[in-house]
């Protein structure tokens, strides 16, 4: 399932490497030289891959679509101009106790943005959806020495099944760069929010 208020282009910034820009895998490591971070990923996990982000669009589309139905609203999810670095799932799509991970980045205007501003942006999306529940106050943290901002919220797909996501905001070299994970037990999202504060960055610029 897409995360409920993320949506992102496959469209890379003008660069002349664009696999630095996206990064690679070796190992468990994620290496982005563009954007000068490194940061453990789930072991053996398999990427999400053009089938399955259709196949979970679609399935978002309904969802909201019968909420808004039931709830008489008239939500329209918001379009962020968000590039995906990596998306990778634990299971098929569909498989129950799916676990997620995920990394955006976006361009801000200007060196003002803070990750708290970032944060607050996507919580507002959060807040407004009706597939998202019990969305947490922003909190501001640090890993690895810099300054991030954090969230949880809920999916729920129906009463039975619930999402939970948590999501981290850093802003480095003019971008926002944000990380998320998405699991259904506690035990699992504490072994995803390890892989998060793995997180190091080259300090240089």
């Amino acid at each position: 399932m897409l995360l409920a208020g993320t949506s992102s282009s496959q469209t890379s910034p003008n660069t002349a490497d664009t696999s630095q820009f996206v990064g690679s895998v070796e190992g468990n490591v994620y290496t982005n030289k563009y954007l000068e971070f490194r940061v453990n990923v789930p072991d053996q996990w398999q990427p999400v891959d053009a089938e399955d982000t259709r196949k979970a669009e679609s399935l978002a589309r309904e969802m909201v679509k019968q909420l808004n139905e039931a709830k008489k609203t008239n939500y329209v999810p918001p379009k962020f101009n968000s590039i995906t670095l990596l998306y990778l799932k634990k299971k098929k799509f569909g498989e129950k106790d799916n676990s997620l991970f995920r990394i955006l980045t976006t361009k801000q205007p200007n060196s003002d943005v803070t990750p708290r501003m970032v944060a607050a942006a996507s919580r507002l999306a959060d807040v407004a959806s009706p597939v998202a529940a019990n969305v947490s106050e922003i909190r501001d943290i640090t890993i690895g020495g810099r300054a991030f901002a954090t969230l949880d919220y809920e999916v729920r797909s129906n009463p039975q099944i619930i999402l939970y996501n948590r999501h981290f905001v850093t802003v480095h070299r003019g971008y926002s760069i944000g990380f998320t994970i998405s699991f259904h037990s506690e035990e699992e999202g504490k072994y995803l929010e390890g892989l998060i504060k793995s997180v190091t960055f080259n300090n240089a610029h």
